[in-house]
């Protein structure tokens, strides 16, 4: 009979301690389980951060502005006052949002009649004459077509990196082969 005691106080003491393991168990567990069945606080909408954007060609006032980073393009050329007459509005995309340091660049439009530049022929006063040419890179330019021949096409000046991207949207309507 003894044997049996000590086997019914082994069960009885398992059982007690199961019973403790599963108080605790769920005893830790019940907090999270609250909080997944509480609905999630909406998400704040992110506050747009200031950005400051140098607008310039053909626009009112060209200069920097601290515009917010939610704005558009569209926004930093009202800031600089709207655009000129001869702005050519057509040739930017007025929807693009604004980035910090970003230049927002105008461009004027044609007069009728005016003759494009060739890149392969160009004098070095000619390529100045273009918006964002300078010296330097007129010279890059016919130092470049005098050792590699001319240019098959205008996307060259960008993709040979001889003009930056934003030089390059500037006068890729006033340049040819």
């Amino acid at each position: 009979m003894s044997f049996l005691r000590r086997r019914w106080r082994l069960v009885l003491t398992l059982l007690l301690v199961l019973v403790a393991t599963g108080a605790g168990a769920y005893a830790v567990a019940r907090p999270t389980l609250s909080r997944l069945a509480r609905p999630l606080p909406e998400l704040a909408t992110p506050v747009a951060r200031p950005v400051k954007v140098y607008v310039s060609g053909a626009v009112v006032r060209p200069g920097v502005y601290e515009l917010s980073g939610a704005d558009r393009v569209e926004d930093a050329i009202r800031a600089a006052g709207g655009p000129t007459p001869e702005a050519d509005l057509e040739r930017i995309n007025l929807a693009v949002r604004l980035r910090d340091e970003m230049q927002v660049h105008v461009p004027r439009r044609l007069p009728a009649g005016q003759v494009r530049v060739s890149i392969n022929t160009a004098s070095a006063a000619e390529l100045e004459a273009l918006p964002g040419i300078g010296p330097v890179t007129a010279a890059r330019i016919i130092e470049h077509r005098t050792k590699n021949g001319p240019f098959i096409r205008i996307e060259d000046l960008r993709d040979l990196r001889l003009v930056s991207a934003a030089t390059f949207e500037r006068i890729k309507d006033l340049i040819e082969p």
